[in-house]
């Protein structure tokens, strides 16, 4: 009991004239019943008295989460002269359900409703692997509750604008709410990505699957505590795309002259690929023949042309590569050619799936934009 207090007034006016105290004041038992002094209302003649009964508001009453009753009760007390018995009273009540319109009721009833709530946000991160995530560029985040076999998503997070590799995190802009009907209720949420396991435009989108545990309970100030256990005791969930653009290839050249005499047997020149700089360091793979043979028959001169194998491109940036003749064993050529060739290669990515191989370019001291290594 005590935890309410209610306002005995002497007029209607009185309930709202800053600082007028009423008559007394009453608090409530531990069965709910009012009772106000009755040594403190005393009559010693008949006639008829009006008080007004009030219920203290929040900024009076400390207890959070509660409603409480603006009801104004009127009481008619009625004092008769009986004889035999002296003075008697009676009391009737009646309700202000408008300005200056009252309604009888049997007594002075007030009506309190607690309520609490609270909410909770899924911590949720995204990670995207292979590229910065484009301008117009949105992941979208959903928690599923399955309840009775029927699925429904009740809340949706977005994120964008994240760089290679940054995990950032998810915004969800509606958190889930409750109420007093979900304490001691266990609540089972599926916390997965929209498009989940796809591959679109190079991206494989995150297929994981995040079971969530929230548990409510009532903290009895109008608030509720919501507690969320995440897998394996973390803190959050993380989902991790990954952008893997098509490989494309390209085949280096490489052209030799043979000038002077006519060679007196067949001969065989063979040059050498190897990688330079590579950046991004594993944005490129070195072809299994990095080896060319020319061969050159027996009384010719002129050009021949060969090919290395194929180098292929997994990712957008720029790659260097040296081209090198190894010295003919065959008498004669003591002055083969000893240049160093490098081949840069510029790769672009449209951030759709696709790689385009933008220049290829060969350079010796002295030569620039060549089309192949001679």
């Amino acid at each position: 009991g005590d935890e309410f207090t209610f306002n005995l007034w002497e007029s209607l006016t009185d309930i709202t004239t800053e600082g007028k105290d009423p008559l007394m004041t009453a608090n409530n038992t531990a069965d709910g019943s009012v009772t106000f002094k009755d040594d403190v209302l005393t009559y010693d003649r008949p006639g008829t008295h009006y008080y007004y009964i009030t219920e203290q508001q929040e900024a009076t009453n400390p207890y959070q989460g509660v409603t409480y009753d603006k009801t104004i009760y009127r009481a008619t007390v009625k004092v008769e002269w009986k004889d035999g018995t002296g003075l008697e009273t009676t009391v009737t009540y009646e309700k202000e359900t408008s300005p200056d319109a009252w309604e009888t009721e049997a007594s002075a009833k007030f009506t309190n409703e607690y309520n609490a709530t609270g909410s909770w946000t899924p911590a949720v991160t995204k990670t995207l692997t292979g590229r910065d995530m484009k301008t117009d560029e949105t992941f979208t985040i959903e928690v599923v509750e399955n309840a009775g076999g029927t699925e429904t998503v009740v809340a949706t997070g977005t994120v964008s604008g994240g760089k290679d590799g940054q995990q950032v995190t998810v915004d969800f802009a509606k958190p889930i709410t409750y109420d007093l009907d979900d304490v001691g209720v266990t609540h089972t949420y599926t916390i997965r990505e929209k498009n989940g396991g796809d591959i679109t435009n190079g991206l494989t989108y995150s297929k994981e699957e995040y079971e969530v545990t929230v548990t409510v309970t009532d903290k009895g100030d109008g608030t509720l505590n919501v507690a969320a256990v995440y897998p394996d005791g973390a803190k959050s969930v993380n989902f991790e795309n990954i952008y893997k653009p098509e490989p494309i290839t390209y085949t280096p050249v490489v052209t030799k002259a043979v000038t002077g005499n006519e060679l007196p047997t067949d001969q065989t020149f063979d040059f050498t690929l190897a990688a330079g700089t590579f950046d991004p360091e594993d944005g490129a793979e070195m072809p299994a023949d990095t080896r060319a043979q020319i061969k050159v028959e027996k009384g010719k001169t002129g050009t021949v042309t060969d090919n290395f194998g194929e180098i292929t491109f997994k990712k957008a940036g720029t790659y260097t590569f040296t081209i090198t003749e190894e010295k003919p064993t065959q008498a004669g050529f003591d002055k083969y050619d000893t240049s160093k060739w490098t081949l840069t290669v510029e790769v672009s990515d449209d951030g759709n799936g696709n790689l385009k191989q933008e220049s290829t370019v060969y350079t010796k001291e002295g030569v620039d934009n060549g089309t192949e290594a001679a």
